[in-house]
């Protein structure tokens, strides 16, 4: 069945900039720094999101990094600073204008439990992406690939469930595929966690990279997994104590980096322990990556001992 010709097109890729943002955490909402000592949950934070490219975020907990995805889904308001998409400063927007372009993003945000996201609990898996691939304009009828998305996302054996009925890991990836199913030109992706498990590893990020090929899409990912950073990004930036200690290709940043004390040495902060699966890093700890279960990545994040 053929997209109606009025059926609006969605906006080419974005050119995101974050410029200076200052953020308190009392007003994120957030606890403060573990330490005590930082007031600010970003502080000074400078990054820019380049069209039609994927950026990966890297950083210990409480480095800022959940922050900046809610900061660019407008959810948190910025204290200082201008948060600019195409070079026009969002906040300065009309209202219109500016939920317009929040109702653009494609979202799944983590966290112990999913925060935000496309899924709808009172359908099924199959119900739910198809509804999703039928807001794209690039998918004439979503009966003709919903087959594929069910495969590539490992989600076939449960697609006549609701969400509730399936298991974590399982709304993890159905998340992830509804966040990118309907070709949204602006991605955020914060802490995808056991979606990235060691069975759905390589799937997912072949899935993911083979649809950034397709669409060429502007993205944010929040991950703990230097395999991960490495296999989808364009760019990788280190955040810590609030803001950019280093940015640019992954290749770059990342050179020789393997693991938990390789990380810690050259930018003096960790990855926030493990959450999607990490072959390089588990095996450091002496541990066999394809027999460590989600609640065995859950034992290993327990934070190093600085290397520094």
């Amino acid at each position: 069945m053929a997209k109606p010709a009025s059926q609006a097109a969605l906006p080419p890729a974005p050119e995101i900039e974050f410029r200076d943002v200052h953020t308190r955490w009392g007003v994120y909402g957030g606890k403060p720094a573990t330490d005590g000592l930082r007031e600010e949950a970003l502080a000074g934070f400078s990054l820019t999101l380049p069209a039609g490219k994927s950026t990966v975020l890297l950083g210990d907990r409480k480095s800022g990094k959940t922050l900046v995805a809610m900061h660019l889904l407008l959810e948190v308001p910025l204290e200082r600073g201008q948060l600019l998409s195409n070079g026009e400063s969002v906040w300065d927007m009309p209202e219109e204008k500016r939920m317009m372009l929040h109702s653009q993003v494609g979202t799944m945000i983590g966290d112990t439990h999913i925060r935000r996201s496309h899924i709808d609990p009172n359908v099924t898996v199959r119900e739910n992406l198809i509804a999703q691939l039928g807001r794209s304009t690039k998918v004439d009828d979503p009966e003709d690939v919903i087959e594929e998305w069910l495969r590539d996302y490992d989600l076939a054996g449960i697609a006549d469930k609701v969400p509730d009925k399936t298991s974590s890991a399982a709304r993890r990836r159905l998340a992830m595929a509804l966040a990118l199913a309907w070709d949204p030109a602006l991605v955020v992706l914060d802490d995808l966690g056991a979606a990235i498990d060691y069975a759905h590893f390589k799937p997912l990020n072949d899935a993911a990279v083979k649809w950034h090929q397709r669409t060429g899409a502007t993205v944010l990912i929040t991950v703990r997994s230097l395999a991960m950073a490495k296999l989808v990004s364009h760019q990788v930036a280190i955040l810590r104590d609030g803001k950019v200690l280093e940015c640019g290709p992954s290749e770059e940043v990342l050179r020789g980096v393997t693991d938990d004390e390789s990380f810690e040495r050259r930018f003096h902060t960790g990855l926030g322990g493990f959450s999607e699966y990490d072959p390089e890093r588990l095996a450091s700890r002496g541990s066999d990556p394809a027999k460590i279960s989600r609640i065995g990545l859950m034992d290993l994040g327990r934070p190093l001992r600085r290397a520094w």
